[in-house]
């Protein structure tokens, strides 16, 4: 403490100071005899780390980081080493990026990246502003003026502006509501126009939408409608409930298991493997799936996802403390790592589990670390590019889907078209998938504030029930409680106002309606914050702060003038816009597809020891000796994929140019630190395999089979849905719930639970659950009243699949008791693709 706080002005002896400090300050070994450039200060330097960073331009976070010492107590070695460690990620997130060729990161890059305690903080410090802070680069250098994420090789911009890219299979990856959903299914009919084959996976409330839109469908677990109700509740998204608690890791978990499940188990035909993952970024198991499947990764979204100092985070709301966010670029270390915190367990066992790769004590801000490549589906019009983003991040426009075209008002809505017709344009009002936990005093408000402003209006309902608490009377009001396209109701509509979700400010702007937005939670704030700029709207007014008389307020402040013309021009601008092709050329272009070939690559880091000299063995916790090309993901050679259609051109080799040696190696760079040279004692090389599309091959190779895929699916498997709808027959005093599983051999897998319920009289649930059966496998399912300290098994049900009669439309009763008929649940089952 004494040695890397001095300037607190603390005395301590060699002996008593921690190991970590006296291998700091230890007296450095000779380094290697000639070539290796570069190594980590934190290795090689005898300065103190504290002398460090000030010479080095970041006093803010050095006065932080003494008074942080200061507080520390001399006999607490676990508060010295935390705050240590963070002094070391600095360190090594500064220096270890310093390249000579910009091309390329250095085999030094990551160094520590598996085993660091804490997160190594990949953006630039930032003031209370979002401007830079004082002795720090501008843009997406470092701290010495080297560029911080240069641009990694598979992923390079193809300077070709349309590629002929050949079929590929494309599995599309998605959590959310409708507004997260639809975006995705536009995109796929972009993307099935170029030829390419599109399975889409979400959450099955979405299974006949998305079949009804021709597309190959694969469901993901969790309920979407429990977690709009849980982030509503919980906007900071931390919960002390500890049966919310134990609900949402679970769910978690679930999600995790049917993403990959998605990746190996085929809808039709014997086998599925896809070419390219897309995934959004609630997805949060991705870049995992991309690590063990050995194939590319594109991150889409609705809103802004990577660090700028043009905007905060979407999810950086006052909710998450305003306090620590004291800047733009900054709020995304803090989103990153709040989310990581809450989901570290569950990642780690699936990595484990189902996946079978080792755990990771570092994963927030893995995408930007990863430089995978992202697209934003929102307008420029709108959110304007940010000027710091690199060239594998781009905008877009915004995906609409066509709905109107199939759609028949008179058919479906015919008192909406009687409605529409009677009077002039009426105001809109709908919040869309939001469940919100009091629907009552809400619909009092929107009412109320309908009857203050003297407008005529359509109340969706929605999943917030809106108008269904409250005596509606009034000719000008009309409740809506069926599902409408809004680009066929919007443009009928003088304004609207909703929740702010992304897809639906794209279609009220898209029709150059002023629009309204009430933030509930999320990035909604972020989107009524853009509304209100660009003037074609009042500032969002927050649910919890909405009355009668704010929301009237707004409904008058959209009728004046300047504000219907600022959104005719928005919509001129909008409309100039091809968001669906332009998506579908920057998703293409970042393929590592270039003059025919696909080109898979593998890189092999070394280091130098002393008295032994280059090893394939690797410090501990540092990057694989097979890797990708940042050192953060494992790599074998034997298991990237060969797709039907698809040949390999040769053998792997290495990759030799001007910027290696004869080997392929490149090497760290040298460094004077004390009028001394430091030398690397890393290097890596790149190995290469291309293969090229041949419409021709019926390779047998072409079916792809990994390890746990056997394990989840040896042959065809059968996709069943299940409705669990309610038990009897318990004496439960309080709450319960189910647990199912499938046993095949000795392992349980497709673990899945329902919600939470009370005994009044009997649990009622009416919940879908899937599950991919095979011949042999043993469904169980078990009945638990939940404890506060322990849950108390209440009764069993187990039945080998094959035994099971999987009628439609039918309810079975399946007996749980210990004995017969003295405690039943009643489920439907249903067969699917």
């Amino acid at each position: 403490v004494a040695t890397v706080a001095g300037a607190a002005g603390a005395a301590a002896s060699a002996k008593s100071r921690p190991p970590l400090l006296q291998a700091l300050n230890a007296d450095t070994q000779e380094g290697p005899p000639e070539k290796p450039p570069q190594t980590p200060v934190s290795q090689w330097v005898k300065a103190d780390p504290a002398d460090y960073l000030q010479s080095h331009g970041i006093p803010g976070f050095m006065d932080k980081l003494l008074k942080e010492l200061q507080s520390v107590q001399p006999d607490d070695p676990y508060g010295y080493i935390s705050t240590y460690a963070r002094t070391m990620q600095v360190i090594q997130s500064r220096q270890t990026l310093d390249l000579p060729d910009p091309e390329r990161l250095p085999c030094s890059a990551s160094e520590y990246p598996h085993q660091t305690a804490g997160h190594m903080d990949p953006y630039p410090l930032v003031d209370e502003e979002g401007e830079e802070a004082e002795g720090e680069v501008d843009g997406d250098e470092d701290i010495h003026g080297h560029q911080q994420y240069p641009p990694l090789s598979p992923f390079k911009r193809n300077p070709q502006s349309r590629q002929r890219v050949p079929p590929l299979r494309i599995l599309i990856l998605i959590v959310g509501s409708r507004g997260d959903v639809q975006p995705f299914v536009a995109f796929g009919h972009g993307l099935k126009r170029r030829g390419h084959h599109v399975r889409i996976a979400t959450h099955v409330c979405f299974r006949e939408f998305i079949l009804e839109q021709g597309f190959d469908y694969f469901p993901l677990k969790g309920d979407a409608r429990e977690l709009m109700r849980f982030i509503v509740e919980h906007p900071d998204m931390i919960s002390f409930s500890q049966q919310e608690v134990e609900a949402n890791k679970h769910m978690l978990r679930e999600i995790y298991e049917s993403t990959w499940m998605a990746c190996t188990i085929p809808t039709a035909g014997t086998s599925y493997a896809p070419d390219v993952l897309i995934a959004n970024p609630p997805v949060h198991c991705h870049t995992h799936l991309m690590e063990k499947l050995h194939i590319p990764l594109q991150v889409m979204f609705t809103m802004p996802w990577h660090r700028t100092k043009d905007y905060r985070h979407p999810m950086a709301t006052p909710n998450l403390g305003a306090g620590v966010l004291y800047g733009n670029r900054k709020s995304y270390t803090v989103v990153d790592e709040m989310i990581w915190m809450g989901i570290a367990p569950q990642i780690n066992h699936f990595r484990k589990r189902i996946l079978g790769l080792p755990s990771i004590n570092l994963g927030a801000s893995l995408v930007d670390w990863l430089r995978i490549p992202q697209t934003y589906c929102m307008s420029p019009s709108l959110v304007p590019r940010p000027s710091d983003w690199q060239n594998h991040i781009d905008v877009v426009g915004f995906w609409f889907l066509d709905l109107k075209s199939d759609f028949d008002p008179k058919a479906k809505v015919p008192d909406l078209v009687q409605f529409l017709e009677d009077g002039p344009p009426p105001l809109y009002i709908g919040f869309g998938s939001i469940v919100t936990p009091d629907p009552e005093r809400l619909s009092l408000a929107v009412i109320e504030a309908i009857q203050l402003s003297g407008v005529r209006a359509i109340v969706h309902q929605g999943w917030a029930r809106l108008g269904e608490h409250s005596q509606v009377a009034s000719e000008d009001i009309f409740l809506l409680d069926a599902p409408v396209p809004h680009d066929w109701l919007f443009p009928l509509c003088s304004m609207v106002c909703h929740h702010g979700g992304a897809g639906t400010v794209a279609a009220g702007l898209r029709c150059g309606r002023p629009t309204i937005v009430v933030p509930f939670f999320g990035a909604q704030p972020f989107w009524g914050d853009r509304v209100a700029q660009m003037g074609v709207g009042p500032e969002p007014i927050p649910v919890y702060e909405l009355t009668p008389e704010s929301l009237a307020a707004a409904i008058r402040f959209c009728l004046g003038p300047e504000v219907i013309e600022a959104a005719h021009q928005l919509e001129q601008a909008i409309a100039s816009e091809d968001g669906v092709e332009a998506g579908v050329d920057a998703f293409e272009s970042k393929l590592p597809f270039a003059n025919g070939k696909w080109t898979c690559e593998v890189w092999q880091n070394q280091r130098w020891y002393l008295m032994v000299g280059w090893s394939n063995k690797v410090q501990m916790g540092g990057a694989y000796n097979f890797s990708d090309e940042t050192g953060w993901q494992m790599r074998d050679m034997e298991k990237f994929p060969l797709p039907e259609g698809w040949r390999w051109d040769g053998p792997w080799a290495v990759a030799v140019d001007e910027k290696t040696d004869a080997e392929g190696w490149t090497y760290g760079r040298k460094r004077k630190m004390s009028s001394k040279t430091l030398t690397a004692v890393t290097r890596k090389r790149r190995w290469v395999r291309t293969r090229s599309w041949d419409p021709n091959s019926g390779s047998p190779s072409a079916k792809m089979q990994l390890n746990v895929s056997r394990r989840l699916i040896s042959q065809r498997g059968l996709l069943v849905y299940l409705t669990v709808k309610l038990a009897r027959g318990f004496q439960v005093y309080e709450k319960t719930y189910l647990k199912m599983w499938v046993r095949r051999g000795e392992s349980r897998y497709q673990r899945q639970r329902t919600k939470i319920k009370k005994q009044e009289p009997a649990p009622r649930w009416d919940q879908d659950f899937f599950w991919c059966f095979m011949a042999g496998d043993i469904f169980h399912l078990q009945h638990y009243e939940w404890g506060s300290m322990r849950d108390t098994k209440l009764g069993a049900y187990s039945q080998v699949v094959d035994r099971i009669n999987f009628s439609p439309d039918v309810d079975q009763w399946l007996p749980l008791g210990p004995n017969e008929g003295e405690g039943e649940v009643c489920v439907r089952w249903k067969v699917g693709s």
